[in-house]
């Protein structure tokens, strides 16, 4: 999966060379659903291995285009969105599977050329459950996330365009404030006493997004 996200960021680059260059997008509003595929960037404890998961709720929220060029396909969005995360924690003992499913509310901005996406967000975490146990709301960090991506208008018209857009990202930060303390699976697979778990250990997630808009001009 990571070398799958590496692919992803690689490509997202390539596309956009091969956009056409045309009138701007006016000044426009929109609605967005997405659906998400995640895996833990990070080294896990040794016993540990990290697996991918889908989110099984769809990223939704608002956003608006502002042009920044009317000649050239160049602006900037700002959104608000509700994003859900889930990433597996394997037990290399018994191949158990343990998914961990993060909610977060985010702000967006991203810079839009020609199609091609550049994104940086703040996340406030709203919840988090490890197969349906809530875990504390107190144990989950907010944290920053970059992201790049590509959009293409599947229909255009006076009134709109509907997009379809591939997004790829990684946390900035760790899930957890203090993962030493907060790792939800520290008693059901407790880590090597030679090499205990440390925040290096604390999962970041990085994804890729399939997800489609609607935005209304003004």
């Amino acid at each position: 999966m990571n070398k799958f996200i590496i692919y992803i960021l690689f490509l997202i680059p390539v596309m956009g060379f091969v956009s056409k260059s045309q009138e701007n997008y006016p000044l426009s509003m929109g609605i967005n659903a997405g659906f998400r595929a995640a895996i833990s960037g990070v080294e896990t404890p040794i016993g540990r291995q990290n697996g991918i998961a889908f989110s099984p709720i769809p990223e939704g929220g608002i956003n608006i285009y502002y042009p920044m060029s009317e000649t050239t396909e160049l602006g900037v969005k700002f959104g608000l969105f509700y994003s859900s995360y889930s990433y597996n924690i394997k037990d290399f003992s018994d191949n158990s599977k343990y998914s961990h499913n993060i909610s977060y509310f985010k702000i967006n901005s991203e810079l839009h050329f020609e199609g091609l996406l550049f994104g940086f967000s703040y996340l406030t975490p709203l919840a988090g459950d490890l197969d349906g146990e809530s875990i504390n709301n107190s144990h989950l960090s907010g944290l920053t996330e970059f992201s790049m991506g590509y959009e293409y208008p599947l229909f255009s018209d006076e009134t709109g365009r509907l997009n379809i857009h591939i997004k790829a990202g990684y946390m900035l930060g760790g899930i957890f404030n203090d993962f030493t303390d907060h790792d939800p699976l520290k008693d059901i697979v407790p880590s090597d006493a030679t090499f205990p778990v440390n925040d290096g250990h604390n999962p970041r997630a990085g994804w890729v997004l399939i997800g489609f808009n609607y935005m209304f001009n003004f």
